[in-house]
């Protein structure tokens, strides 16, 4: 196929160097080197991505760049140069990085502040930790942190947080550690291509237990001004549901998909950022190249599968797993498509914790973020129907007052409601209309009768 024929694309990710200036034991690439993407390849990837991205979208939405590496600020100047060059074609793009943030000088601040680069900086919490894990670098993380918030770019910042087993009982105070630095909005990542042992994932649900009930209380804390946001935790809130789903949702992840794509610094296409400077099954994965677009291939990557270590039909995690990340299934698998079993452990602790307090935020009193206001209300109403509309005998006028009420708020907060919340909506909504002319039904029947 050709490119334009297979991929519908949304976002794409440029790996743009496959070198970087720290070296992280626990790093998943393992084939390190000094390529970079040139300035001109770069114009005419933007190009061709851009056309293929208007071919099914208006351009209502940003079409979504990522910079990738190794560190994408070793070649900075193709950064520079690619969002220069969308400002000046008028494409409607928005940019990214990911970057450990180890290089930063007063010009790339003023690029980063002009074209309003979102930046997800490694930071694995506390000195100590961060020190062990990348290289001593914490200071210099700090350093540069703090100068973009010093220009009040903060809002551009994101920490990732990779957690390792053996640095979970330090979790909270890593999370608040970088929220002393400046920074609000915080991914932890616990590494799932690694060994956990029992005892490991039992701290990790008490130390989720501990993280959540500490945001929970800034949550109810009238004198916070500040929005701190927890990816795991808005995640989860959103994707777990007070009933499951008969159905699989939609993949977790859109690599391998014909909506997202990632390419290197040679053009060639792979379906994942993480697999350009891994040598493990490179040339299986290798799509076609940007360049010479006429030969694309599908490849089983990421099927949507979540065939894994437990029975997923009767798994609690089974609404937000969706088979997790394809990229570490094929290290530790040797196949994208089979969930491995720590993965399937570290959802089920997650998830747990997740059903244990998502009815909290319905009691809380200062939640400054905007989506778990919405996620609030999408819950609330869910609750409503919970616990005011079946429970009640369907045959009753308080059985009724409450359903009418219940449509009134569907109808108000059509615009918000979310769409996994949608969906079990549709059904329960399906069952009792179907409840409701059963009843009509007999009633028709007792007229008759009479």
């Amino acid at each position: 196929m050709k490119f334009n024929e297979y991929f519908k694309l949304r976002d794409v990710t440029l790996n743009i160097t496959n070198n970087c200036n720290l070296r992280c034991p626990y790093c998943f690439e393992n084939n390190k080197n000094d390529l970079k993407m040139s300035i001109e390849n770069v114009e005419k990837i933007l190009d061709k991505c851009y056309e293929n991205y208007l071919l099914t979208n208006d351009g209502k939405f940003p079409f979504v760049v990522n910079f990738f590496g190794g560190e994408p600020f070793l070649n900075f100047e193709v950064i520079e140069h690619a969002m220069k060059y969308a400002s000046d074609k008028k494409y409607n793009m928005s940019f990214g990085v990911t970057t450990n943030l180890t290089i930063l000088n007063e010009h790339m601040i003023d690029i980063i502040e002009e074209y309003e680069l979102g930046i997800l900086v490694s930071i694995d919490g506390i000195k100590e930790i961060h020190d062990r894990n990348r290289c001593n670098s914490y200071d210099k993380v700090k350093e540069n942190v703090e100068k973009l918030i010093n220009r009040h770019l903060g809002y551009l910042i994101e920490a990732r947080m990779t957690i390792l087993p053996e640095d979970v009982n330090e979790l909270l105070n890593s999370i608040k550690s970088i929220v002393d630095m400046g920074i609000v909005n915080i991914a932890p990542v616990p590494v799932t291509d690694v060994f956990w042992s029992a005892e490991q994932l039992m701290n990790l649900y008490k130390n989720l237990n501990i993280v959540w009930d500490w945001l929970f209380d800034i949550y109810n804390d009238n004198e916070n001004k500040k929005n701190i946001t927890i990816k795991f935790i808005e995640d989860y809130i959103e994707n777990v549901l007070m009933i499951p789903l008969n159905d699989y949702q939609t993949k977790v992840c859109s690599a391998g998909t014909f909506t997202s794509c990632s390419i290197g610094v040679n053009g060639d296409i792979l379906p994942c950022h993480q697999r350009h400077a891994i040598s493990y099954k490179y040339r299986d994965l290798v799509m076609g190249n940007i360049f010479d677009d006429n030969d694309i291939k599908e490849i089983e990557f990421n099927n949507g599968t979540i065939s894994g270590a437990y029975d997923c039909d009767d798994c609690i995690a089974r609404s937000v797993c969706k088979g997790g990340c394809p990229s570490e299934n094929l290290t530790v698998n040797g196949n994208g498509n089979k969930m491995n079993e720590i993965q399937c452990m570290i959802n089920i602790v997650i998830v747990t914790v997740a059903y244990e307090h998502q009815l909290n935020l319905l009691n809380c009193s200062n939640i400054r973020s905007h989506r778990l206001n919405i996620l609030a209300q999408n819950i609330s109403l869910l609750n409503y129907l919970f616990e005011e509309v079946l429970t009640k005998n369907p045959t009753t006028q308080e059985y009724a007052v409450s359903l009418l009420t219940f449509y009134e708020k569907i109808i108000d907060m059509e615009d918000i409601i979310l769409p996994n919340f949608n969906e079990v909506l549709k059904k329960v909504v399906q069952q009792l209309v179907n409840i409701n002319k059963e009843i009509m039904d007999m009633d028709k029947g007792k007229i008759n009768e009479l």
